[in-house]
């Protein structure tokens, strides 16, 4: 990423590993970079590796998960050869770096417990470390805009960042549940006077339920998609887990990689719906939603409840 680029970080966000292993033994590829693996047999370790269809190379699997996983939870290149020497996608995990016109926003991936448990050193304490860090990621495309709110109607990048600050406030002071209906009724409502009518008119208090039918349908068709494993859930449950998991959602700006706004409130909506419903533990079922949404091939809702 381009180095000059402002990083955007959460205030309430915090995160100092503590080696769960999670991240190394979740079901997902390793990617590795022939230069790396050239530098790593230099130095005598040699890597089992494995090709994608689309030629990517990704380190082979063991039984416990990455095969350079220590019995101690530990990263035996980390211990050999330092934190640096380790895979790109394995130094920058749990951050995750969203590009936008205002700077580069950074969230934490929910996959990992400590991130769920927001223990650690807050994010602003590690702009300098932060910085560093984006420029092991590949160079993605600025979201630009115009975005769209709904099948007809679009909105700018700065017009968004005013809606969805509105959005995130409107978080803190109802029940999510609420919240998403509100802000999808108004944006049924409002999207083509968008700019033009208040912010609080995209908020309305009181709101039509969404179909019981349809959130049902969506819920358990989201919960089909994901592999909860027992073994991510947490000995004590993080508090405020699913709110603070949905606001993470939102700054990593979820809402505009939806066909429309529209689509991902309401996928938002099952989300939150999902965690609720499932029969497994939060903490357990936003690890396996986290691997679908952020580091699998993601979900969307099927079509509208209307």
């Amino acid at each position: 990423m381009a180095p000059e680029q402002a990083l955007k970080l959460p205030a309430e966000s915090r995160f100092d590993c503590r080696s769960s292993g999670r991240c190394c033994r979740a079901e997902w590829g390793i990617s590795v970079r022939p230069s790396k693996l050239q530098q790593l047999a230099e130095a005598g370790l040699m890597l089992p590796v494995v090709q994608s269809d689309g030629g990517a190379t990704y380190l082979g699997r063991g039984n416990r998960g990455c095969p350079m996983l220590g019995a101690d939870n530990s990263c035996e290149i980390h211990g050999e050869l330092g934190k640096g020497a380790k895979p790109a996608s394995c130094q920058v995990f749990p951050f995750i770096f969203t590009p936008m016109p205002d700077g580069v926003h950074v969230s934490l991936s929910y996959l990992c417990p400590t991130v769920q448990q927001n223990l650690g050193r807050p994010l602003r304490d590690r702009a300098g470390e932060l910085r560093a860090t984006t420029q092991l990621v590949e160079q993605e495309t600025v979201l630009t805009g115009p975005f769209q709110l709904t099948p007809t109607e679009t909105v700018g990048y700065s017009g968004y960042c005013l809606w969805e600050g509105r959005l995130l406030d409107e978080l803190g002071n109802r029940p999510t549940d609420k919240t998403f209906i509100s802000a999808v009724r108004g944006l049924e409502q409002h999207a083509s006077k968008f700019g033009r009518v208040p912010l609080e008119d995209h908020f309305p208090s009181q709101a039509e339920e969404i179909s019981p039918k349809w959130l049902h349908a969506e819920t358990k068709s989201l919960l089909k998609a994901i592999t909860v494993e027992r073994e991510y859930a947490a000995k004590t449950e993080p508090k405020n887990l699913t709110d603070r998991y949905l606001t993470s959602l939102i700054q990593r700006k979820l809402l505009l990689k939806q066909p429309t706004v529209l689509h991902g409130l309401l996928l938002l909506l099952v989300v939150q719906n999902t965690v609720h419903r499932s029969p497994f533990q939060p903490s357990a079922t936003v690890a396996a939603l986290e691997l679908l949404l952020t580091h699998g091939p993601g979900y969307k809702v099927s079509e509208f409840p209307w």
